[in-house]
């Protein structure tokens, strides 16, 4: 049974997931009204998760504190947000106010995440997975508050109307005994231990920066793509987002229902593989069926990547500080990547932009393989 603060966790990475995506369904009505070049429209994107790589880089050990300050950063922003689609005041304008409802964001995701971390080693990839996939459920519900739900009002009204549920966590959890973190190990692979030895803290934050800029590419890029070479009715395309995080959510709650804790390392590779090989169909898909499809199976295969890097990195026995700055480095990553593909697109085409987040998920099989062949160096196995 789901006590009182799951339960808030997960509410809240239903509000968090709601905004971290919302851009995604809004950015092919930006692009027309807006006339923006696929450059600035990389901007835009890479402006809200370099606030909310701020946000979790400047994580604050009072958990308390942060949801107060993400709550407010990120009700604030969304509302400027509101108030430049009403007014429109430029580009410049616009990243700002994406930049600090980022940064909101990030103090929100951050702290979730570590304090649904400090359950036990045998629950905590569930735990972990079961706050992802709320997230997803965030996400996939995006658009409707964004470009579907009231439809007699302007988008900036219903935007501004949203923005007050990021309160919530901030009034519901006070008053509340939050959970606290649990005591790390030290850190184990020292630095010293040689040139060839690939630390764990690094191959962990190298991980975490090349998926999340994989999943802010396909999040973001995903209706615009849709847009421009397949359906042209932009109000079918604002449901790309929904379809990824949608089969994005249901590979987290498969994993949830079958993985076990052994196998975790194989079912990461095995992720990461397929979601590489369904992102390179989807790219060539010939009819809008196929690229809907493909669309689903991508973020099925993707799902259970995010909660199993983390489940590995806590049980690494890394640092408080090295989680921190592996999920800071989820939102670099989030804000590099998308503007990469943005420049990408410029130079060439949307179709050659999105091997960017194909190239990402290629490092990421690197990182994990690179990962399993030193900690079987670091701990050989005895001989009999």
């Amino acid at each position: 049974m789901i006590d009182s603060d799951s339960g808030l966790w997960r509410v809240t990475s239903v509000f968090t997931g709601a905004g971290c995506t919302f851009l995604g369904p809004v950015l092919p009505a930006l692009n027309a009204n807006w006339h923006l070049h696929d450059r600035q429209a990389g901007l835009l994107v890479s402006c809200l998760f370099f606030g909310s790589f701020s946000g979790t880089l400047l994580l604050s050990s009072k958990l308390r504190r942060t949801l107060l300050v993400g709550s407010w950063a990120a009700c604030l922003g969304l509302l400027l947000f509101a108030g430049c689609l009403a007014r429109d005041p430029g580009v410049a304008a616009t990243a700002a106010a994406l930049a600090l409802m980022g940064f909101g964001l990030g103090q929100l995701m951050s702290s979730i995440n570590l304090l649904t971390g400090s359950a036990e080693g045998s629950k905590r990839a569930a735990a972990l997975a079961g706050i992802a996939a709320a997230f997803c459920v965030g996400a996939i519900l995006s658009p409707v508050l964004t470009t579907v739900l009231i439809r007699s009002v302007p988008m900036a009204v219903r935007l501004a109307l949203f923005a007050p549920l990021f309160l919530l966590p901030a009034l519901w959890s006070r008053g509340r005994e939050l959970p606290g973190l649990r005591k790390a190990a030290p850190e184990v692979a020292p630095l010293g231990r040689g040139l060839r030895t690939w630390h764990p803290a690094w191959s962990c934050i190298a991980a975490f920066l090349a998926y999340g800029g994989v999943e802010a590419c396909i999040g973001n890029w995903m209706p615009l793509f849709a847009t421009r070479y397949q359906l042209g009715v932009l109000g079918r395309a604002q449901w790309m987002a929904s379809l990824f995080w949608l089969g994005l959510s249901s590979g987290r709650i498969i994993m949830t229902k079958f993985l076990r804790v052994s196998r975790e390392e194989e079912a990461l590779r095995v992720s990461i593989v397929a979601s590489a090989a369904c992102l390179g169909w989807l790219i060539v898909a010939p009819s809008p069926v196929v690229l809907l499809a493909t669309c689903v199976l991508v973020g099925i295969c993707l799902g259970p990547v995010f909660p199993l890097l983390l489940s590995a990195s806590i049980g690494y026995g890394l640092s408080e500080r090295t989680l921190g700055l592996a999920l800071a480095a989820c939102g670099l990553g989030a804000a590099v990547f998308p503007s990469l593909l943005g420049l990408a697109a410029a130079n060439w085409s949307l179709r050659a932009g999105m091997m960017v987040p194909i190239a990402g998920l290629c490092m990421l099989l690197v990182l994990r393989w690179r990962r399993a062949s030193n900690a079987g160096a670091l701990n050989p196995v005895p001989q009999n």
